[in-house]
Parts: structure tokens; C-alpha cells; sequence
């Protein structure tokens, strides 16, 4: 009401009302609408529908336009309504939902044929320094093996090998093949979360048999620190000698091959404490 008691209607409002309402139903049903670009920023496109503007991220552009966005500028083009928040203002638009829907469909289908534990083949088709994309095939039928779906999962750094990777460079190249295990499924995003390591079995289930405290061993420095000399006794286990057991001018160097003994071993922790073979025991050192 205004001062004078009088009631103040909006048909602006009731029109942008019925439009969300509209969008809401664009969103259940899966319905095409036609937008226009309008502006290209960093996140993706600022696109006009109706008398409303939507964004569409750069990650929702099929292959035909992803990293050349500014080509819709001006243009009319297709796309279906995968976000509708009339509260935050958000109305969000996916154009590869219509250019590449054959395939997310295909792959929408593959999810449910993957299940934790699964192990697949695929192709290596990025790598990054915290991981390896890899593209799985996923066959869509128990009696045919030619009917396969495509997915992409990653293998996390720390799912490469049981030892420690700090380039995934060192063990794949794209294009390479290799089989994978399922860790996990994020079926908002149709991505696998994947493993390699976890093919072989974990060296640390062995370790109490093969390194019994008090055994001598020979293994190799792969890292020193202020606090002592990290050894390899095999891929993926690994144990420290501590400065206190290193006499002093004897402190071993990277890729030393150095006699050691076992002092203690911590399953839970994967850690592995040792010490030097000492030929002779300098003055003064216990």
C-alpha cells in the first residue's frame, strides 16, 4: 500500500514470476530454449533469454566451442536450463546438454554399469601435476563386448604407485594404455575416481615378515633432511635414520647404498625407523 492506503500492483513482477516458473519447468522437463550471447568473461558467457539473463560456464560448451566462446557472440544458439535459483538470481545454461547429448547420454548410461572395485582399461588423456586423466571404456553389455561407453575418471598423484610420486610425467605419457581400479563414483559430475596402485598389492602388508626389527638390510638414500637420511628398502617402503644414529662425517648421500638395520616398525603410520651398520663404533657414539 502507499500513504493513501492505496494497493501498488506490478505486472513487471508477475511476469519475471511466470518466467522462473517457466524456467523451473524448462529445467524438469528438459526442454531446448534459444539464448543469444552476450558477453564473454572469464568464467564462461553471459547469455540473454527472454527478458532474462543466464550464464553458461566455459565447462558447459560442447568440443565446437570450448576456448572459442567469443564465436556465439551476437548469435542465436540452443541450450537446456541445468540451474534455476530465482533467490540467488542464478539461471544457469549448458550448451554441449544439446550439441553432445548423444553422448552424455551414452555416458549417463555407463554409470550404471560401473560399480567400487571395478577394474577397466583406458587411454591416458591428460596429465596435470596432481594427476592422470584417463579416459575408461565401459562395455554396456555382458553379451557384446563392441558396445562400450565412454567416462573419465582420474587417478590422483597419490594413487600412481605405492611409492612416492612427484612427477606423473616419470610413468605415463598421453595415449598410454593401462588398466584401473574404481575407487569411487561422482555420478553429479559422471567422473570415476580411479587407482593404479591398488592393482598391486600394498609392499606394507609384507613388511613385519620381511623386515623383522633387528634385521639388517641394504637399501638406498633417496632424500636427506636436517633430521636424517631417507632409504628405500623396496618400492613404496620406506624408513628414516635418524641424525642421532648417523655418526658425524659419515652422513650418507642421495643414492647411497647403505647397510642398515631395522629399530621399529609403525604399520598404521607406513613408517619404519633405522639404523647404520657400523663397522667400527667411533668414540664417544652409543
Amino acid at each position: 500500500e502507499n500513504e493513501r492506503g492505496q494497493i501498488l500492483l506490478s505486472l513487471k513482477r508477475a511476469l519475471m514470476d511466470m518466467k522462473w516458473e517457466m524456467y523451473n519447468e524448462y529445467l524438469e522437463t528438459g526442454k531446448t530454449v534459444e539464448v543469444e550471447g552476450v558477453e564473454v568473461n572469464k568464467g564462461g558467457m553471459i547469455v540473454q533469454a527472454d527478458t532474462i539473463r543466464g550464464f553458461e560456464t566455459s565447462s558447459q560448451f560442447g568440443k565446437d566451442y570450448l576456448g572459442r566462446m567469443e564465436r556465439l557472440l551476437s548469435k542465436k544458439f540452443k541450450v537446456k536450463v541445468i540451474e534455476v535459483d530465482k533467490e540467488k538470481n542464478r539461471l544457469i545454461f549448458s550448451e554441449r546438454h544439446v550439441s553432445e547429448a548423444e553422448a552424455l547420454a551414452m555416458k549417463s548410461e555407463a554409470l550404471n554399469f560401473v560399480k567400487t572395485g571395478d577394474i577397466f582399461e583406458g587411454v591416458v588423456s591428460g596429465i596435470m601435476p596432481f594427476g592422470v586423466f584417463v579416459g575408461v571404456e565401459v562395455p554396456l553389455s555382458e553379451e557384446d563386448d563392441a558396445s562400450t561407453g565412454k567416462l573419465e575418471g582420474l587417478v590422483h598423484i597419490s594413487e600412481i604407485s605405492w611409492e612416492k610420486v612427484n612427477d606423473p610425467n616419470d610413468y605415463f605419457k598421453l595415449g598410454d594404455r593401462l588398466k584401473v581400479k574404481v575407487l569411487g563414483i561422482d555420478e553429479d559430475a559422471g567422473k570415476l575416481n580411479l587407482s593404479v596402485k591398488q592393482l598391486s598389492p600394498d609392499p606394507w602388508s609384507l613388511v613385519e615378515d620381511k623386515y623383522p626389527i633387528g634385521a639388517k638390510v641394504t637399501g638406498r638414500v633417496t632424500r636427506t633432511a636436517p633430521f636424517g637420511a631417507f632409504v628405500t628398502l623396496e618400492p613404496g617402503v620406506d624408513g628414516l635414520i635418524h641424525i642421532s644414529k648417523i655418526p658425524a662425517g659419515e652422513e650418507p648421500k642421495v643414492n647411497d647404498e647403505v647397510e642398515i638395520f631395522v629399530e621399529t616398525v609403525d604399520l598404521e603410520q607406513r613408517r619404519m625407523s633405522l639404523g647404520m651398520v657400523l663397522t667400527e663404533v667411533p668414540m664417544g657414539y652409543k
